[in-house]
């Protein structure tokens, strides 16, 4: 074999490999994430009277979860917020949809507010102001048998 043949196959082969790898990582990445592909699950959070009978209640939760009904098991810690206003009770993420910190309730000013980066959210999760791109989360909720039950992705 030709040194420059020998060359030439090299540099062949190097872009052949570099096309494959940028394949699969491209392929990798535009695959839909497996939050997107998780359902809710619901858990008991509290009694139907222990709902606020008008504004905000921050509740902290922590359960054991069972993986793929087998013996390994994990946490779920969190914090979520229950809202009552004069139309419906709703529950709402504390995290902030700028860059994932925890938002936390302002009883005088009536809103959601990021510490990090001075996001502010009204008790619906509608952006008021700040960097944040999109409102709160809202969390699916259903009240059954006097509990009220949050839905999370898990």
């Amino acid at each position: 074999m030709i040194r420059r043949e020998f060359i030439k196959k090299l540099i062949k082969g190097f872009f052949a490999l570099t096309a494959t790898v940028g394949t699969i990582i491209i392929a990798w990445f535009s695959y839909p994430s497996g939050i997107r592909q998780k359902k809710y699950t619901f858990f008991d959070l509290m009694d139907e009277e222990a709902l606020p009978v008008r504004g905000v209640k921050r509740l902290d939760y922590l359960f054991k979860v069972d993986q793929l009904g087998s013996k390994l098991s994990r946490d779920l810690a969190g914090v979520v917020y229950i809202v009552n206003n004069t139309r419906k009770i709703y529950a709402l993420s504390p995290v902030c949809t700028h860059l994932g910190c925890f938002v936390t309730f302002n009883r005088h000013k009536n809103e959601f507010t990021c510490p990090c980066h001075g996001g502010r959210y009204d008790t619906e999760g509608v952006v008021l102001g700040g960097p944040p791109p999109e409102p709160l989360t809202r969390l699916p909720l259903k009240v059954e048998n006097g509990k009220v039950f949050v839905g999370f992705k898990i």
